[in-house]
């Protein structure tokens, strides 16, 4: 029997998929953190949770096996990444060609064991996913063997990562391997897709309620689109953010830009992004690197407060005016009040 999240006070919103719980771990639940939350970055250590991530290639896998030193070293740069009171460590397989070996699977369940408070299964993103397919067949085969690795030390709860380039008609396959292998927990990786895209997130969630896990499960995202700034424009809506009203009960980081290419200003520049809870807006702002960790960590503490007001007001009933008076598209509103209601019917302009 694998470790589960305990889910209390879950209230969920009549308008929207939002959901507000107390998350409880450990017999004693001595880790406890409310959502939804946005993640810590670095040493903000008023939040409690806390993401970590990297690209570990092939061959730092296989140097890792042949040599004790570099299994150290490696080791030693993973446990830097780790700062927070609770830590999620998700690692990316770097290869778009090279199918790693049993043995390498095991080596990446190690290096994250040591690491980490919470077991994500890997992102093999680039792996199974090219422009025209997804192996999802791949997909399972290799998380397989990591779940059956990782459940060897039940401990820790286990998250099932899950791409957000699997066709909605094959996620079925895909949670029934999870449920199978007793993990209710998971983190979609969206390299760079948008949540609030209508379809994929109304099959992950109605195949969600199907299953009966809400108790013991909890919902993180990683790498959502934030929100593409037009040329002579400032500010986008926070897109990644306004992703806890499709029932995201964490929101996590954005660590990869591969699926939209950088503007010529990105990519000459640093550019951050200010959060503004009046308006769930970005405001770019280009700045130097020093500048944009003190913005990143500003945007982290200013939408913590932010869930503060939103989980009061996922309890009152209020959700559906609170996003009405934030700056965001109707196209938007439209969309995610959409996720509940099974009368509207879908316009092409939805999903843009």
């Amino acid at each position: 029997m694998a470790t589960h999240f305990q889910v209390s006070d879950l209230t969920t919103d009549d308008y929207t998929l939002s959901r507000k719980s107390c998350v409880k771990l450990g017999t004693s639940g001595e880790i406890k953190f409310q959502t939804p939350l946005k993640v810590g970055l670095g040493n903000v250590t008023d939040v409690p949770f806390y993401e970590a991530y990297k690209r570990v290639k092939p061959e730092t896998i296989i140097n890792c096996l042949k040599s004790e030193n570099k299994d150290r070293e490696h080791g030693r740069n993973l446990r830097q990444r780790c700062r927070g009171n609770f830590n999620i460590l998700t690692l990316e397989y770097d290869s778009k060609k090279f199918v790693p070996t049993d043995r390498m699977i095991v080596a990446l369940s190690d290096m994250q064991y040591n690491n980490t408070d919470a077991i994500t299964t890997p992102s093999w993103f680039d792996l199974i996913t090219t422009k025209n397919s997804v192996n999802v067949k791949l997909y399972i085969e290799l998380s397989k063997i990591f779940v059956e690795v990782a459940s060897t030390r039940n401990h820790k709860p286990i998250l099932g990562t899950i791409p957000q380039s699997i066709p909605p008609e094959k996620l079925d396959s895909v949670l029934k391997f999870y449920i199978d292998h007793d993990v209710t927990s998971f983190v979609v990786d969206s390299h760079g897709r948008t949540l609030i895209s209508g379809s994929w997130i109304r099959a992950l969630q109605r195949l969600l309620s199907e299953y009966d896990i809400e108790k013991e499960s909890i919902m993180y995202t990683m790498n959502a689109f934030q929100g593409m700034v037009r040329k002579n424009e400032t500010t986008i809506e926070a897109k990644d953010f306004i992703g806890f009203t499709a029932g995201f009960d964490v929101i996590g980081g954005k660590h990869t830009s591969k699926h939209f290419e950088k503007s010529d200003e990105e990519t000459t520049n640093t550019v951050g992004r200010i959060f503004h809870r009046s308006t769930y807006n970005y405001e770019k702002k280009i700045c130097t690197k020093e500048e944009k960790r003190f913005i990143d960590e500003c945007s982290i503490r200013e939408q913590n407060s932010e869930f503060d007001i939103i989980r009061q007001s996922i309890s009152e009933g209020t959700m559906k005016n609170l996003l009405s008076s934030k700056n965001i598209a109707q196209e938007t509103l439209n969309t995610i009040f959409s996720f509940k209601n099974k009368n509207h019917s879908m316009k092409i302009d939805d999903f843009i």
